[in-house]
């Protein structure tokens, strides 16, 4: 109940993979993703038949503000497969 209760009332929202699928972002929220890690293996729509596994990473990299990439390879990675 208290992760709920400020995962909806705070201001700043910052996370290193994705919230739960039912977690919907205000308008007057500012989510900061940083993602964890380098993916080395295929991920997302690189995966074969993967568009229902991809969907809460693609809703929470598209709900961020500001998504923060380690290196130019996980950009990539970030662009092609979500």
């Amino acid at each position: 109940d208290d992760y709920l209760s400020v995962l909806t009332t705070a201001k700043y929202i910052i996370n290193n993979s994705t919230f739960p699928a039912y977690f919907t972002k205000k308008p007057e929220q500012v989510y900061v993703n940083t993602w964890h890690g380098t993916p080395i293996k295929a991920m997302g729509l690189d995966v074969e038949d993967n568009l229902v596994g991809s969907q809460n990473i693609i809703k929470n990299f598209l709900s961020a503000d500001i998504l923060v990439s380690p290196n130019p390879h996980t950009t990539e990675v970030f662009k092609r497969a979500f």
